[in-house]
């Protein structure tokens, strides 16, 4: 890393850095590079070219060691639900939650279960797929991120109406990368499937 990288690289608290390392490993630069320019509690707080730059070197580091995660192939519904089988725990929600890096951006979806997760004392995350928004960035028009939106919403509505279970995409059209997640809702205690926020 650049000198300024290290400096930034070197002031975060060790469980910061794991964070970051994680998220970029799944493939969620754009979660990772937000947790390192918002919310890892530098102080001066970096740019956010400056946490980019940062997070792509991480990236370039990681891929070499082979820890990325594999690029997950296009899922067709029933590898989706083969998926959804597998999973021990209840499934409680279907969740589509926007997602990317520099060089694609698109919906991953996912269950939600019922165990204690990072992000919530009673609930967890399954990752289902990715469905590709045709390598747009979330700056870059509207078309090929509402493809994967709509694909998100048709597969994910389908499949929650197959468990019986809430169906939950904030703002489909709105590719915020830090929404609120189906367990924040008042209404996460619902049956009701194919809700969209």
């Amino acid at each position: 890393m650049r000198e300024s990288n290290d400096r930034i690289w070197g002031g975060l608290p060790e469980e910061a850095r794991d964070r970051i390392d994680e998220l970029i490993c799944r493939r969620h630069t754009v979660r990772a590079i937000r947790l390192l320019w918002r919310d890892a509690g530098l102080d001066p707080a970096p740019s956010l070219h400056q946490a980019t730059d940062v997070v792509e070197e991480r990236r370039h580091r990681l891929t070499v060691q082979g820890r990325l995660d594999p690029e997950p192939p296009p899922a067709p519904m029933s590898r989706i639900v083969e998926r959804v089988e597998a999973i021990a725990e209840p499934v409680v929600a279907v969740e589509a939650l926007w997602d990317g890096d520099t060089a694609r951006w698109g919906v991953s979806l996912v269950a939600v279960v019922r165990r204690p997760g990072r992000h919530h004392p009673r609930y967890d995350e399954e990752h289902l797929c990715f469905l590709d928004g045709r390598g747009a960035p979330p700056s870059v028009g509207a078309g090929p991120r509402t493809l994967a939106g709509a694909e998100a919403v048709q597969k994910g509505s389908e499949l929650a109406r197959a468990l019986g279970v809430p169906f939950h995409f904030f703002r489909a059209d709105d590719q915020d990368v830090d929404p609120p997640r189906w367990w924040d809702s008042d209404s996460h205690g619902s049956s009701a499937a194919g809700k969209c926020g």
